[in-house]
Order: structure tokens, then sequence, then C-alpha cells
């Protein structure tokens, strides 16, 4: 599967002249593309300058740059949201569209499962918030209301405030222009026609 997706990604890239977050599906040993979208931001690709010292507690993906210090907000469920306060750092399995308004009041954002193109590597690069994924413990080894630091350049989380916050500046990776849409909302007389 990495494979096929290091052979494609290139091939749409070329296609559309700018780089792509492709989307696919598998079934029955087929595979699908859904959707090929522009990326819209891309981190830079230098590293922060702050070192931090000390053994990390958990490592992953670095998805999006930045040192990000919070408290740890563990989200199973939707109804867990409302636990997510300014400067928490979220954690969670996987995130999804509808966690995006807690995500913007996040500090970090590290998850269990995903890689550099899950919802939560490109809505974090596009907010400019630090993001570690695919831990595969996030959620069963971080503790519930401890202080944790997010390196998500490096992919490293380490235990208390070991270093300060610094957001990565982001940057437009495509201009995008706005398209001025039209719609046929209501033509019944070719309704009618097509049903006779």
């Amino acid at each position: 599967l990495s494979a096929f997706s290091r052979s494609l990604l290139p091939k749409l890239e070329n296609h559309y002249k700018k780089p792509q977050d492709i989307e696919f599906a598998l079934e029955l040993g087929k595979v699908y593309i859904v959707q090929s979208r522009p990326i819209t931001t891309k981190a830079p690709t230098e590293k922060h300058s702050q070192e931090i010292s000390g053994t990390p507690i958990l490592t992953g993906l670095g998805a999006s740059p930045g040192i990000g210090v919070g408290t740890v907000k563990i989200i199973h469920s939707m109804e867990d949201l409302p636990k997510i306060k300014k400067g928490d750092v979220l954690v969670t399995t996987m995130t999804n569209p509808d966690m995006v308004v807690s995500m913007q009041k996040s500090a970090a954002i590290v998850t269990d499962e995903g890689g550099m193109t899950a919802h939560a590597s490109i809505v974090s690069r596009e907010m400019g918030i630090p993001a570690v994924v695919g831990t595969g413990e996030a959620t069963s080894k971080l503790q519930e209301g401890t202080k944790i630091t997010v390196d998500g350049s490096r992919g490293k989380i380490y235990d208390g405030e070991v270093a300060k916050a610094q957001m990565a500046e982001i940057k437009k990776a495509v201009e995008v222009s706005k398209v001025k849409l039209k719609l046929i909302v209501d033509l019944p007389e070719f309704a009618e026609r097509a049903a006779e």
C-alpha cells in the first residue's frame, strides 16, 4: 500500500502541477482514488531552533511543527470534547471534522493513529498547532490532567514542561483564488419531460 501511494502521489502532483493530499480506498484488492486536493499550507522545512533535553515518554510522527505545552485531555468520544479548554493538549485515537473547534483551542494535538496526511496532520498544519500522530498508545499511556511537552517537529512527547511553547510559521503552499459558482436550482419543465 505504501509503495502504491509513493508511486501514485508524484503522478497526481505532476498532473495537477501542485502538491496533493490524496485519499484512496481499498475494496476487494482494488485501489480507488476518492479524492485528490491541493495542499494549501506547508510547514517550514527547517527544524525549530529549540533543543529539548530529556527522554521522551512517547514518540510518533512529527506531523505539524512547533512545541506545545499543556494539560492532557483524553477524548474517547464526542461527548468528551467540552473538556478541552484553551491551552490543553487534545489526545485522541484519531481526529475528525467534528473536533475542529476543540482542536483550535488546543496547545497541541496527539493521536494514536494516522500519518502525515491524516485529518489531525492536515488541520494542525493549517492552524499552526504542533501535532504528533501515529503514537500507537497515547490514549492509554498519557495520564489525564498531567502536563506534557509536545515536539511536533521531531515527533516526541515529554513529561512535564521541559521547553517553552513555540509555534511554527505556516506559509501558503498554493495561492487559492475564489471561484464564482453558478447553479441551476429549478428546471421543472425538463423534469416533467424526462418523466414522460
